[in-house]
């Protein structure tokens, strides 16, 4: 652990219980630990006004390639909430000093697109840990993006209308990490919010045809797979949803049955799991992503520390083939995984951060080979790639937690051998 803030590691190793009032509970294995970061201080209360986002612990890209969205988690609890910020791409500056606040310890971020013929974002979602929360954060403007929750409380929390919290009627679960939104119907998104303290997988519809300043989120049904979930993505091919697990060798699948209506209800059923393999580390499933042509599913796993590809296509008779198809090994500890269209003829290559080796592996899943490395100066955790207008072309973002900074990176170059990325996002003027 020698250079890194053992509290940092606790928490994306292990799992952040709760965390109300400074007060922090990280499960390890079988071991808790409690503390307490900044419990009295007063400026615990005080907005966030920093010119740059603090531990950036998730990242998104407008699929424009103009804008990447970053999420500060106020690990320290430093300030009243985290920030939620944009990054313009063709500066690689934040667009403003003011972001969006999003309750403490943040983790899932998904963006939410416009129909084509040119998908664009319309609507952030973002998950707290702190108050079990998901919040909406509205987009505005084409040159320069203005974020919106409403008019946020004495402590920055957004209205009842983009702020939602864990109910009886709106489960949204313990520790929510992780949120994927799928394409519904004209006038419908499906949310998919994942919880790990106590493995709920909620399924909701949100109605984005009233007034973006009235988004009611409506409960279609949760299932429960235990402690330990860690993120959730859904087949843009068949609807099927897969569900990753870090305490255990599992990536669990389930479906959404049902056409809405009185007769046919909304309800979600478990499909067969998928067993994986388990090198006795006690650490397994992380974040996952797709291929570019949505046939497979790719996980970023710890014991054995590898990528993990899952053939997800659908067969003939329509459903998803689910078949582990490689177990490609990367670097200690990987987290995210960002996909590009950068390899040989436009093919994907796999951007994985591996938050033990201070280093973003290159991974060739058509070789089944690592193909390059990537030395940051600290250890990347979230991950966003992206196609900038004009000369960039395809650029990395990668946060650092601990260091308060996302480097930036191009991937032209970066497609074989070992480099390093020396370029930061800049702060708001």
């Amino acid at each position: 652990m020698t250079g890194r803030n053992p509290l940092l590691w606790l928490a994306f190793g292990g799992s952040l219980r709760r965390a109300f009032g400074g007060q922090l509970w990280l499960v390890l294995g079988s071991a808790t630990l409690w503390f307490c970061c900044a419990c009295t201080s007063e400026a615990a209360r005080n907005q966030d006004t920093e010119h740059f986002v603090r531990y950036p612990v998730a990242l998104a890209a407008d699929p424009s390639g103009r804008f990447v969205f970053a999420l500060g988690a106020n690990f320290d609890r430093s300030f009243r909430a985290g920030v939620l910020k944009v990054v313009d791409t063709a500066s690689d500056t934040f667009v403003a000093k003011d972001g969006v606040e999003i309750p403490s310890f943040g983790a899932g971020l998904a963006v939410q697109l416009a129909g084509s013929p040119t998908p664009t974002a319309v609507r952030l979602l973002a998950t707290s840990r702190e108050d079990d929360s998901l919040t909406l954060v509205d987009l505005s403007g084409a040159v320069t993006p203005t974020l919106y929750c409403g008019i946020p409380d004495a402590n920055g929390v957004c209205d009842s209308a983009h702020h939602y919290v864990d109910t009886t009627n709106l489960p949204i679960g313990n520790d929510p990490v992780d949120v994927a939104i799928a394409p519904l119907d004209a006038t419908h998104v499906r949310v998919h919010v994942a919880a790990t303290a106590d493995g709920r997988v909620t399924i909701l519809d949100m109605d984005t045809a009233p007034s973006p300043h009235k988004l009611p989120l409506t409960m279609v049904d949760h299932l429960m797979f235990g402690f330990g979930v860690n993120g959730v993505r859904v087949s843009p091919l068949t609807g099927r949803a897969y569900v990753s697990n870090n305490s255990t060798n599992a990536l669990y699948t389930y479906r959404v049955d049902g056409d809405g209506t009185t007769a046919s209800p909304y309800t979600a059923a478990i499909d067969p799991t998928i067993i994986l393999p388990s090198g006795g580390g006690g650490e397994y499933g992380r974040g996952m992503a797709l291929s570019t042509d949505g046939g497979r599913l790719y996980l970023a796993y710890r014991s054995p520390a590898s990528i993990i590809v899952v053939d997800i296509a659908p067969m003939e008779n329509g459903l998803p083939r689910n078949g582990i198809i490689d177990v490609i090994g990367v670097g200690r500890r990987p987290s995210e995984i960002a996909v590009a269209p950068t390899g040989p003829g436009g093919s994907d290559l796999l951007y994985v951060s591996c938050f033990g080796e201070d280093a973003v592996w290159v991974v060739d899943p058509q070789r089944s080979a690592v193909v390059g490395t990537i030395r940051l100066k600290h250890a990347p955790y979230g991950l966003a790639a992206t196609r900038v207008p004009g000369a960039k072309g395809w650029q990395l973002y990668a946060g650092l937690f601990d260091l308060n900074e996302i480097a930036v990176i191009p991937l032209v170059s970066h497609s074989s051998g070992a480099t390093s990325a020396v370029d930061f996002v800049k702060e708001a003027p």
